[in-house]
């Protein structure tokens, strides 16, 4: 849970909300922030941050790549032979990825031994 405590007032008068200590923040910080630090914390900050790598993979490397080879952008044929290379690849990354990170995340909350 995010928890938006505080606010920054803008110029124009609106207050935008600040994150400050919640689930969201203790996890992308492995619970660095947190006195003490909690080991569930850090378990799921690294799936989160795998999980953050396979967003990456597929909004800048497949889904770019595969709009090249479905022909949807134009490309000539070393461009498409190129794009397949690089989404075959991050395809691939992302399902190596899949299980650890699915692993961190549900582990804490599922008694795992780590």
């Amino acid at each position: 849970m995010v928890s938006l405590v505080g606010a920054r007032h803008l110029a124009d008068g609106r207050v935008a909300p600040v994150l400050t200590h919640g689930r969201f923040v203790d996890t992308f910080t492995f619970g660095l922030l947190q006195k003490p630090v909690q080991d569930s914390n850090i378990i799921m900050g690294i799936g989160a941050w795998l999980g953050t790598i396979m967003l990456f993979n597929v909004w800048v490397l497949i889904w770019p790549n595969q709009k090249k080879i479905l022909g949807i952008v134009p490309a000539t044929d070393e461009q498409k032979a190129a794009a397949r290379k690089v989404a075959l690849y991050a395809s691939r990354t992302n399902f190596l990825l899949s299980i650890p990170m699915l692993m961190c995340m549900i582990g804490p909350s599922h008694g795992l031994p780590f």
